[in-house]
């Protein structure tokens, strides 16, 4: 089992990696994006 440390090591890495790459997108396509992900956090309410 890898250690809370390490994983969080790991997520922010790839949030790192995704942020380059969202970089260079249009407003409009990371605007659908975090409608998106505010229609999963919303879907998953009562499990977060």
């Amino acid at each position: 089992m890898k250690s809370a440390v390490k994983e969080l090591e790991e997520k922010g890495k790839a949030a790192k990696a995704a942020s380059r790459k969202l970089a260079f997108l249009s407003t409009g396509v990371k605007n659908k994006a975090l409608l998106n992900i505010a229609d999963a956090l919303l879907d998953k309410l009562n499990e977060i």
